[in-house]
């Protein structure tokens, strides 16, 4: 069994299991999530960030300054359209985020060690499966 490609399929999967929660926004594992969001969507806008996450614009751009800080992400100007700003990750975010995808995987192996493939597997279907139902609009809020 290849607990790590099943990690991966995980991985792939994550951002739309977890929604961040304003109470954990500020957190480097929501920050990790925000960068996946950039790194998914090359020409987002932080209003496409904010919608995407289900954070406020206000909660957005205080994140958008601390990776922007960090040297993670840069804000560029549309060339078609001065007014619009795109969010990208530099460099060093891309081997940020690649980082934690791998510490990620790492720490799931694990897990998915410890679970045994039945359940590995198992587990991994049910996201897919939840996921797909995310995907489909079948889940939305009230």
């Amino acid at each position: 069994m290849d607990y790590r490609s099943l990690a991966l399929r995980m991985l792939e999967n994550w951002q739309l299991h977890f929604k961040i929660g304003n109470k954990f926004f500020n957190t480097v594992k929501s920050h990790v999530m925000l960068l996946m969001c950039i790194e998914q969507n090359p020409e987002i806008f932080p209003k496409g960030i904010s919608e995407l996450v289900g954070v406020s614009p206000p909660r957005v751009a205080t994140a958008i300054k601390e990776l922007m800080a960090d040297g993670l992400i840069v804000r560029e100007m549309d060339d078609g359209d001065r007014r619009r700003i795109f969010i990208r990750l530099t460099p060093k975010g891309k081997e940020f985020l690649q980082d934690q995808k791998e510490e990620f995987v790492r720490g799931t192996t694990t897990l998915f060690e410890l679970l045994g493939e039945h359940d590995a597997k198992e587990y991994v279907r049910l996201l897919e499966k939840i996921a797909t139902i995310k995907k489909q609009g079948l889940c939305k809020k009230n």
